[in-house]
């Protein structure tokens, strides 16, 4: 009974937080760290201020996910996929990785070797997740603009064209600007 409760408190301070962003929204900056152990700052691929301002802004891919996850497991290849069809020097795949101490050592294996354009970023505690995107299940996906605003938000992959068109709309809106 405990844990029920403690479980629907949970989901009522994560619905009621007001974090819920949306289309057009700057998307929330993090850093977290990488399979490898270096960190992963969101601003290190888009934004009004890059941390190194020699760097070219890209359309970033954002996908929440874990190992633990059936829909998030079926899902992920096809976004690899598509995000291999689209020049590395326009467009990053950050995988956020949702699993624990308990499951983490399954990630490497799930996701090793990455593509130049891909990285794994490590949000042990969901942090990231729950508490900057406000988001309370997975898998979710953000599309975030090389100026680092919310160009679509994806709740499941299954047909990979949405996100093929979603990629396409955002790398055609930097073009027109």
């Amino acid at each position: 009974m405990h844990r029920f409760r403690a479980f629907a408190l949970a989901a009522v301070l994560i619905s009621s937080s007001g974090l819920a962003l949306d289309v057009g929204d700057p998307a929330p900056t993090f850093v977290l760290p990488s399979l490898g152990g270096d960190d992963i700052f969101l601003r290190d691929f888009c934004g009004e201020r890059l941390r190194d301002p020699s760097a070219t802004p890209r359309v970033v891919i954002l996908d929440f996910w874990a190992t633990w996850c059936a829909p998030c497991r079926r899902s992920l290849p096809a976004i690899r996929e598509t995000v291999a069809r689209f020049d590395s020097t326009k467009v990053v795949l950050i995988i956020v990785s949702e699993d624990d101490a308990k499951t983490r050592s399954r990630v490497a294996g799930a996701l090793l070797p990455l593509a130049g354009n891909e990285y794994c970023a490590l949000d042990t505690y969901r942090w990231v997740m729950q508490k900057t995107y406000g988001l309370s299940a997975i898998p979710r996906t953000f599309v975030i603009s090389p100026r680092g605003k919310i160009e679509a938000i994806l709740a499941s992959h299954e047909d990979p064209a949405v996100l093929s068109n979603e990629l396409s709309k955002a790398l055609a809106r930097v073009r027109a600007e």
